[in-house]
């Protein structure tokens, strides 16, 4: 369940003793200094639920504050109740920091609010809402990074010049795996958000942005053809299904291509929410030129990934603690462009690997399949998620330039999206053979996201 505040243990006799005390008082929080000295730890025995408790502390302090009485009632706390005082101080601080962090909050009638804490009391918190909140505070001057759980950052967002860093933050946990969450939010949106001027159909468009997909492709070589066996996934959120597989002969790259294809012409995107083709393969085929697979989308076949970002992954890659966590770095990183996220490095180089997010490996025309393959075995046991190379062509210059084109100034977590606009502006008619986006290969591994035994499952 979502932690609100920095509550203490609910079941505790005290814990509920204080709530009823404050409820019993509500709407008329002056009368709540008379009802917290002289009530008893029997004398209110109606029964609270947990959820029904934290709606009416949050509901009954907030009272407080806009009657003025918030700080007489801290005080009260911690003079007329000393066996309360620790547990309770911090509590009472911390909320009142909730409604007082800005003197300008978005105006929330008390039924917005307590409707908005029923729905999100019933949420599950993940790491994916702090990512949210950092998300969207990056275009918001003057907000605090994340406060430590949702109620706070909903709080929070509501001291931001106006409502729309607040309603594209409860779009975007609308977006999330908890469907009953999900349509209660965009109800009280669709609702609300009018009457500050926000605009709901950009909320939809922000909302079919989150919610991007995720061709996954397993591509294993057939021991008898030169073609493969394909298993493909769909996954939205946190859920996958299986989508397509070579369940009776192996496929050509010609009819994986038709089968992504397909794919593509049925998901709804938008602009900058393309969905993000991965092909997890052994490590000897990472350099096959998947993001040139050529896809027909309305008619005309054009480069697939020029239209959408395509990754590589390694098959069968060890899941480490030094993955998980660079993975976490890498989620956390705010959009920040880090010049210390990154290190280049020269194929088949010993030099000690950095700790870092990315790694930038630079190879000659002449460079060894095995040097590439002894700096990647090198960048796993590192457990870094991000890398980034060139194929082997002529058109290459052997130095730092391409790679330093794509990674300076560009935070580690949008390569993603970088590299396939690279790509696009490389296919130009008139870009240059050296182009930075040309026969580029960028592995993004996401060690939380491992696709299931690729065997065919007949759809049910």
């Amino acid at each position: 369940m979502t932690r609100w505040i920095d509550a203490p243990d609910w079941s505790d006799p005290a814990a509920d003793t204080l709530v009823k005390a404050l409820a019993h008082a509500y709407p008329k929080p002056a009368a709540a200094e008379d009802v917290w000295r002289r009530t008893g730890m029997s004398q209110l025995d109606f029964p609270l639920g947990w959820n029904n408790a934290r709606q009416l502390w949050t509901a009954a302090v907030q009272q407080a504050h806009l009657a003025g009485y918030l700080e007489k009632l801290i005080t009260t706390a911690r003079d007329e109740w000393p066996a309360l005082r620790e547990k309770f101080t911090s509590l009472l601080n911390a909320t009142a920091q909730c409604f007082t962090s800005s003197p300008h909050l978005l105006d929330l009638t008390l039924d917005q609010q307590t409707e908005l804490q029923r729905i999100l009391g019933g949420a599950t918190e993940t790491e994916s809402v702090a990512e949210i909140y950092h998300d969207v505070r990056r275009g918001v001057a003057g907000l605090p990074p994340y406060p430590g759980d949702l109620w706070r950052a909903v709080q929070t967002l509501r001291g931001a010049v106006n409502a729309f860093p607040l309603c594209e933050f409860l779009a975007r946990l609308a977006c999330g795996p908890d469907k009953v969450t999900g349509n209660a939010l965009w109800s009280w949106l669709r609702r609300n958000a009018p009457h500050w001027t926000v605009n709901v159909d950009e909320l939809d468009r922000i909302g079919k942005i989150v919610k991007r997909t995720i061709i996954s492709v397993r591509v294993l070589p057939d021991l008898l053809t030169p073609d493969f066996h394909v298993t493909v996934w769909l996954y939205s959120n946190s859920e996958g299904w299986q989508a397509a597989a070579s369940s009776t002969e192996p496929w050509s790259w010609q009819r994986i291509a038709e089968q992504l294809g397909r794919l593509l012409r049925e998901i709804e995107s938008v602009r900058g929410g393309e969905p993000i083709v991965e092909f997890t393969m052994p490590v000897q085929m990472l350099e096959a030129p998947v993001d040139k697979l050529m896809v027909d989308l309305t008619g005309r076949a054009y480069p697939i990934g020029t239209l959408c970002p395509v990754i590589v992954r390694p098959l069968g890659r060890e899941i480490s603690a030094a993955h998980v966590e660079k993975w976490k770095r890498l989620k956390e990183s705010d959009g920040r462009f880090d010049a210390g996220a990154f290190q280049l490095v020269t194929a088949g180089s010993v030099q000690p690997l950095q700790d870092v997010l990315c790694v930038g490996i630079i190879r000659a025309v002449d460079t060894p399949p095995e040097a590439l393959a002894a700096t990647l075995t090198a960048v796993f046991d590192a457990g870094i998620p991000v890398v980034l190379w060139h194929r082997a062509t002529p058109y290459r210059y052997t130095n730092t330039t391409p790679l330093n084109s794509i990674l300076l100034e560009r935070p580690v977590s949008r390569l993603q999206d970088v590299v396939r606009e690279q790509r696009e502006a490389a296919s130009a008619r008139h870009a240059l053979t050296s182009h930075p986006g040309r026969d580029v290969v960028l592995l993004w591994d996401n060690p939380h996201r491992i696709p299931p035994d690729p065997t065919w499952l007949p759809p049910i």
